[in-house]
């Protein structure tokens, strides 16, 4: 059916309800798919999307989506995007900021998606890298990612900031923000999840909740079309705050949200301290994330049960000779009895269980640098105590490395690109979630793994966290989450290597 544009420019949720959408079961025309939750929110944003695209002042210029994970906010910010810049007659300057280029990303990748069902779209709207235009009246929406800058300056007639509570560039917003402010008669839009309760997102999120000047719209349950099967792997996966916050619409107290408090201190054992050198049965790895000004630099050592296989001497019991015999013996005439020990091997099977062997870290001087040679001595050591391999970031280690190796020391590179990061968030959550590794009471160590927070990328997962002064970027636990991942393909095979008096499973 031919699209009416007449009616769609004077009514966007008309020209909504006539869009080819992508769905989970294919193209499907969104006025049948769209959920309650959704037609409210776009009520609310229609006037003032109207009143831009009149170039009058909207009764209401700043608007609050809250909404679950899943819960089509990107896709939902393209169509109301796409129809002022298919439709305002007059030439507009639009931001939209995230907090990296992945997150970014995702709105355009939604308004592309809807232009590739929506031909006659097309012939307007353009789609590069970091715009959206429309060539006929030269409007423009810029993509702006907090990792890359470039919030300063700028005067945009809509605004819209995506995804507020990973955004960790406090300034960023603050910005974009501000730039907004510059125009009396714009839009701004803050799309966010749930985030930590306390957080400046916070504060911003009860100033839209409480002020007359916002339109506060919240969705705090799961998206209707999920699986519920989904949502159960996604609460068995996720900490519980984590999926409180994503899945339920719940603002949480704390720091971090990868790991749950409840499974951080069920891995420490209070009995346990720290290794001083191998211990049979264990594979040892350690992760070295170096810094040298800014941050700690950290230094992990874990080792993994992969079994070994004990050799034990049995001596057998003293046998005489008759006398006469035993004169034949020492001639070489009959051979003496046999008096070597009776040797057994008993197997030590391994569990695959975890167990941090040793913490180091080095904070850097007021106005000073790490001193790297002290690090490079502690990496030695635990080579000669641990027989380790030691899996590291090249950045600001490369050198390092390479003296190393010369040493003897075995260096795997990790670099910290988009599969590797979505591997280290999986193995340190597997391994604390499935209750498979045993620390000895480290605090520095457990106030990092208390700070993480995972971060969806297009990749996968990263782990990040705040910088702070007294306690890093989290230093330790990326050194731990180092080791993990290095000892992830370490199982015990069926053919036992003999070593001295071990047998040990590579």
């Amino acid at each position: 059916m031919k699209p009416d544009l007449q009616k769609f420019a004077s009514d966007p949720a008309a020209f909504r309800e006539s869009l080819t959408v992508p769905t989970g079961t294919g193209p499907r025309r969104f006025g049948d798919v769209m959920a309650d939750f959704q037609r409210k929110r776009f009520a609310s944003l229609d006037p003032a999307l109207i009143a831009i695209a009149r170039g009058q002042k909207p009764a209401i210029g700043r608007h609050w989506w809250e909404a679950t994970k899943g819960a089509s906010k990107d896709s939902d910010l393209a169509v109301a995007l796409l129809w002022l810049l298919a439709f305002c007659p007059r030439t507009l300057q639009c931001q939209v900021g995230a907090a990296d280029a992945d997150q970014a990303n995702e709105l355009r990748k939604a308004a592309k998606a809807i232009l590739k069902h929506n031909a006659w779209l097309g012939g307007t709207i353009t789609i590069q890298a970091w715009s959206i235009t429309n060539t006929r009246t030269e409007s423009i929406c810029e993509i702006i990612a907090a990792d890359i800058g470039g919030s300063h300056g700028a005067r945009p007639d809509v605004l819209i900031l995506n995804e507020l509570s990973h955004v960790t560039k406090h300034e960023f917003a603050s910005n974009l923000m501000d730039n907004a402010a510059k125009m009396p008669n714009g839009l701004a839009i803050i799309a966010t999840n749930a985030g930590i309760r306390g957080t400046w997102q916070f504060q911003w999120r009860e100033n839209a909740r409480t002020s007359p000047r916002w339109c506060f719209n919240q969705y705090s349950q799961p998206a209707p079309w999920l699986d519920p099967g989904e949502l159960d792997e996604a609460a068995r996966r996720n900490s519980a705050s984590r999926f409180a916050r994503l899945w339920r619409g719940v603002w949480v107290d704390g720091g971090g949200d990868a790991l749950d408090g409840v499974a951080i201190q069920a891995a420490v054992d209070r009995t346990l301290r720290p290794l001083v050198e191998r211990q049979p049965g264990l594979a040892f790895a350690g992760g070295l994330d170096l810094a040298v000004s800014r941050d700690h630099a950290a230094f992990v050592v874990v080792g993994k049960s992969v079994g070994h296989v004990e050799r034990i001497e049995h001596q057998r019991p003293a046998r005489r000779l008759p006398l006469a015999f035993r004169a034949m013996a020492e001639l070489g005439i009959i051979d003496a009895p046999d008096e070597a020990p009776e040797v057994e091997y008993l197997e030590h099977p391994g569990s695959g269980r975890l167990r941090l062997a040793s913490v180091q870290s080095w904070r850097p001087p007021a106005n000073g640098q790490i001193d790297l040679s002290a690090v490079e001595a502690a990496v030695l050591d635990a080579h000669r105590r641990f027989g380790l391999t030691v899996f590291y970031d090249p950045f600001q280690c490369a050198l390092m490395a390479q003296q190393l190796r010369r040493a003897g020391v075995r260096m795997e590179e990790v670099t910290f690109v988009g599969a590797n990061l979505d591997a280290m968030a999986a193995q340190l959550l597997e391994q604390f979630n499935s209750r498979n590794i045993d620390l000895f009471e480290h605090p520095e160590l457990l106030a990092d793994l208390g700070r993480l927070n995972i971060v969806e990328k297009s990749y996968g997962h990263k782990l990040e966290a705040t910088r702070d002064r007294e306690g890093g970027h989290a230093d330790r636990a990326t050194g731990l989450a180092l080791a993990v991942l290095g000892l992830k393909p370490i199982i015990r095979t069926s053919a036992p290597v003999v070593s001295g008096e071990l047998v040990c499973y590579p």
